[in-house]
């Protein structure tokens, strides 16, 4: 079993050597690393003493912790990003409700990222990746059979209603939905209630989720 310890902003912290022990809750805890991956997966808890998120996982396969240090890179880019373009404060003093809707809305971007990453993987090439705002055309002029003309003639609020569908916590891929859980989803109740023109940025996914050969990243 490894354990991963992360402050409770979710900043990992450094490296130490394998002698350090922590008890919480009567449990005798054996430090094994301390990890610079961003990763939340797995059981949480906070010790009430070093404040301190202990994160702990069994071992995972590299590809795995890869996308899953991806996504959660990918929704802070899509969190800082809507905060920009709302104005949104996301240190100092902050709004919290405000700050509460743009982090909804950073995932429901990494949401629409997530399904524009998998059509990558099927029908992208080493010609032609579908970066950027490709990817979602070509998704929809699969779906629908509209030109893309159409498709880029339409609003960032008249795509997303389209896709409405395929933005569902059960249409994610297994790597999504427990990153999705790992930030509480379901309990997510406070949204905007419209969508800024240019507050998806859509190269921000090929960053993080881009298509790659024979390679399930």
């Amino acid at each position: 079993m490894t354990m991963r310890f992360f402050s409770t902003t979710g900043s990992a912290l450094q490296h130490v050597t394998p002698v350090t022990h922590i008890w919480f809750e009567g449990v005798r805890f054996h430090v094994v690393r301390l990890s610079f991956i961003h990763v939340r997966l797995g059981g949480s808890c906070y010790s009430p003493t070093t404040r301190i998120r202990l994160l702990w996982t069994p071992q995972q396969k590299k590809g795995y912790l890869v996308m899953a240090r991806n996504l959660y890179d990918l929704y802070q880019s899509h969190l800082l990003h809507v905060a920009k373009q709302r104005d949104i404060k996301t240190s100092g003093m902050v709004d919290v409700a405000e700050t509460n809707k743009a982090q909804a809305r950073a995932l429901y971007f990494l949401m629409l990222d997530s399904v524009l990453g998998d059509h990558r993987k099927k029908y992208g090439t080493q010609f032609n990746q579908l970066p950027d705002k490709q990817a979602l055309v070509h998704f929809l002029v699969m779906k629908y059979q509209w030109t893309p003309k159409q498709i880029n003639e339409m609003s960032l609020a008249e795509l997303l209603l389209v896709v409405q569908d395929d933005l569902r916590y059960d249409k994610m891929n297994e790597q999504t939905q427990k990153f999705l859980d790992t930030q509480n989803w379901s309990t997510i109740n406070m949204n905007f209630n419209d969508f800024l023109e240019n507050e998806w940025d859509p190269s921000i996914g090929g960053l993080y989720l881009r298509w790659r050969p024979n390679q399930d990243l």
